[in-house]
Formats: C-alpha cells, structure tokens, sequence
C-alpha cells in the first residue's frame, strides 16, 4: 500500500465481462508521486502484484501456492478465488471463505503462525505483519474512522483497541485478533452503508466480556 501511487489504478480497469486488461500494466503505468513506503494508498494493483509475484518465482498461482502451505495444514477445502482477465487469482479480492475457515486463519496469526505443532508462518514474519509498517493518518474515505488511522502491517490492518488488528473485506468482512484477550472474532457480513459499525461491536459489546 506504500508504491507510490496517489490512486488505485485499478479503479481505472473496465470491468465489463469480456474485457481484458492486465493489472500489471495499469500498475507500472500508474504515475509514482510520493517515495515508495512513505505514503498510505490503498492500492489493491500492488497487492495483485504480490500474486503475479508469487506466480513468477514458485510457478504455480497464488490458491495453488497457499493452500499447499497454508490451508490444506488448517484443513481449509481449496477455496475458490477470482481471477483477472489473465487468469491469475486477484489477490487483492475475491477469495471465498466460511467464517470457521477465516476463524482458523486468524488463530494461525494469533499462535504466531503455528498450527498443531507446525510452524506455517515464520514467527518473525507474523509480529512484522501484525505492527505498524506505514501510517494511515491520511487515509480519509467517508468512511474512515478510528479504527482506520491506526497503521497498516503486512495485508493487515491495526485496531484503535490497542495491540491488536484485523483482516478487513469489503460490506463488513472481518477476522478480529486480540492477543491481549487470547480472542479472535470474526465476521461475515454484507453491510453496504456502514460497515465500520461492524468493528465498533466488538469494541462496544463484546471485548470487555471477553
């Protein structure tokens, strides 16, 4: 989310059916404004090109490479994942999982990447992915609050309840990891005028209980 780009350029994609495009090109043609990792856009071209990337150096797509090292170990079904006009999964978007199979992710984060005595993710990797690697104070959709100007990690972003983050979808889908409380929370959700309540319910009934 820190390439430099002052806008998605995949907004700019025809999404008609039919239509073919590559989000590779819209990604290198996209305008480098700011230095790269110094300034939050939420940018879902580079985290398609973390899929193409992945493609490149292992030979095999992103669902094929992550079920072998991360959902077949949490005995997730190969989840379908929508593909770019390419054919290569998006990524950024479009991943279909059940609330119990985001559950489990979001343990493996909370155990550090370990699962049944199996280390899935690199520790190191995980504590990296869980802090603050850029800041997220200019971020400033409508629907922005709080919870949104905490800082971003690896894919993840960071909580306004302290030590803590989440997996954030698009209409409310959400995995909530508190380590402090040994919690995760998760939500599936479809709702399309204020999704960012959906946080707040965790904050608001849920996590002194916990």
């Amino acid at each position: 989310m820190g390439a430099g780009h002052a806008e998605c350029p995949v907004n700019k994609a025809d999404w008609r059916s039919g239509q073919k495009w590559d989000i590779a090109e819209l990604f290198f043609e996209e305008p480098v404004v700011f230095e790269p990792g110094t300034y939050f856009t939420y940018d879902n071209s580079a985290t398609y090109m973390l899929s193409r990337i992945i493609s490149s150096a292992t030979g095999t797509n992103l669902d094929d490479y992550l079920y072998e090292k991360i959902f077949h170990p949490l005995d997730i079904p190969k989840p379908k994942w929508n593909r770019c006009p390419l054919g290569f999964p998006q990524g950024f978007s479009g991943l279909h999982l059940t609330a119990e199979h985001l559950s489990r992710f979001g343990q493996l984060l909370l155990n550090k990447g370990a699962w049944n005595g199996q280390q899935l993710i690199p520790s190191g990797y995980v504590e990296q992915a869980t802090s603050v690697q850029i800041k997220t104070d200019d971020f400033t959709p409508d629907f922005a609050t709080a919870d949104y100007h905490q800082g971003y990690g690896y894919q993840l972003w960071m909580n306004s309840y302290p030590n803590s983050y989440r997996l954030d979808g698009l209409y409310g889908q959400y995995v909530i990891v508190i380590p402090d409380k040994n919690a995760v929370v998760t939500y599936v959700s479809d709702e399309r005028d204020n999704m960012t309540a959906i946080i707040e319910l965790a904050w608001d009934t849920l996590v002194d209980k916990l």
